[in-house]
């Protein structure tokens, strides 16, 4: 199964890349394939694993194109079989919630890992990883048939 990674960058320390790289290892891991935002970054020549650790991880980086980014990671969530959100409130990040909008768009399944970050390093990942619940949506709404023409 494909795999796209989601979660918060911004105003986190190197934008979150060490909690992606190791989400993506454990998931691959387990014999998936995983699409990492922190790795599509890196292959269109930004890593934050470079910056000094006294960065604004607040801000987008200068020189960062964030359009390129946005519509590289909408493309990604489209090619996935599902949507896996690292743990934690991904719903402060607008870019997270742009992945949901349009994995649920595309009615694609959509998970969230659960646990500390540490527990990403064990081997049992069906036990941390489970349906995300929508609030509000009753579950025929979750999965609706496509549209009759």
């Amino acid at each position: 199964m494909t795999l796209y990674l989601a979660g918060r960058m911004l105003c986190i320390p190197y934008y979150n890349f060490p909690a992606f790289d190791a989400a993506r290892d454990a998931l691959r891991a387990r014999g998936h394939t995983v699409i990492s935002p922190a790795d599509l970054d890196r292959e269109h020549g930004f890593d934050a694993m470079l910056l000094p650790p006294d960065y604004d991880w607040s801000r987008i980086p200068e020189g960062f194109d964030l359009d390129a980014c946005i519509r590289r990671d909408v493309d990604a969530v489209l090619r996935c079989d599902a949507l896996v959100f690292l743990p934690g409130d991904w719903t402060a990040s607008i870019g997270s919630k742009g992945e949901f909008a349009v994995a649920l768009w595309a009615r694609k399944p959509v998970y969230q890992l659960t646990g500390d970050r540490a527990a990403l390093d064990k081997v049992h990942m069906e036990v941390w990883i489970r349906r995300l619940a929508w609030r509000g949506v009753t579950r025929a709404q979750r999965r609706l048939p496509p549209p009759q023409c």
